[in-house]
């Protein structure tokens, strides 16, 4: 179990910090985050940044309930 957290981390780092997604603009999501951070409605979007890592806020309230 610890060599599959450990790859699935690695994969979490690459998708959320290098993987460009069109979606957002061929940016990275944390990328996107920050740039959305300065907008005014940015803290309505469901979208938190803790501790330096991008985390939707159900992931927050669902890890919260453990």
């Amino acid at each position: 179990m610890t060599d599959v957290r450990h790859e699935i981390g690695q994969w979490r780092g690459c998708y959320n910090h290098v993987k460009l997604q069109s979606a957002l603009g061929y940016l990275p999501p944390v990328a996107y985050i920050q740039r959305c951070a300065g907008r005014s409605g940015f803290s309505h979007c469901g979208w938190k940044i803790t501790r330096g890592k991008v985390r939707s806020r159900r992931a927050l309230s669902i890890k919260g309930r453990s």
